[in-house]
């Protein structure tokens, strides 16, 4: 049996992003989107302070947010969340939701490590692998539909989609590479801007 899944760069602001579930990490502090989301829903200190790495805070927006649900998940601090951490945070990610939340199947994430410092092909190379990861993983039985990798920088989700084209191409075969099991359609490389 194949299933689809949708993977694409969006060129957007993560406050605007229309989901069932976004997914973010925790490194010890608030970062960027993490923090810009945490403000708009309200948080407190309380609510995601005891994120340690490996632990996760679901929260619901009610509204205050396009998406559903925020997924938070505890990672190690920002100068340890290497291109290792972003492939794992990635893969457990959708690992969380495959235990929590199968009738969730749009999903949103922020690209990972440029903003402190790592090289921005290898960060985003490390994400997908993770992803490409839990896809290909047998025994899983829960997939998303689509997976949007938000970037608000136009230039760089231009790059990003470019470099996703490229993962395609070099993989070969998407069956192949997802063991006749998963397919990503047309999307796989798309970008979409609003």
């Amino acid at each position: 049996m194949s299933i689809t899944v949708s993977v694409f760069v969006e060129s957007r602001d993560v406050l605007t992003m229309q989901c069932d579930v976004l997914i973010l990490k925790y490194a010890q502090g608030l970062y960027g989107a993490d923090q810009a989301v945490v403000n708009a829903l309200g948080l407190s200190n309380r609510d995601y302070e005891p994120l340690s790495p490996g632990k996760h805070l679901r929260v619901s927006t009610n509204g205050k947010l396009p998406c559903k649900v925020v997924l938070f998940v505890g990672v190690p601090r920002l100068w340890d969340f290497g291109y290792a951490e972003i492939r794992e945070f990635s893969k457990t990610a959708l690992s969380i939701l495959a235990k929590e939340d199968c009738e969730k199947r749009s999903l949103a994430m922020t690209m990972h490590g440029v903003g402190y410092g790592l090289d921005e092909k290898e960060a985003f190379s490390a994400q997908v692998a993770g992803l490409m990861e839990y896809l290909q993983t047998p025994e899983t039985a829960w997939l998303p539909a689509t997976i949007a990798i938000v970037e608000r920088d136009e230039n760089r989700a231009e790059r990003i989609a470019a470099f996703l084209a490229e993962i395609q191409a070099t993989a070969g075969s998407i069956e192949a590479l997802f063991n006749n099991r998963t397919r990503l359609n047309g999307n796989f490389s798309s970008i979409v801007y609003t």
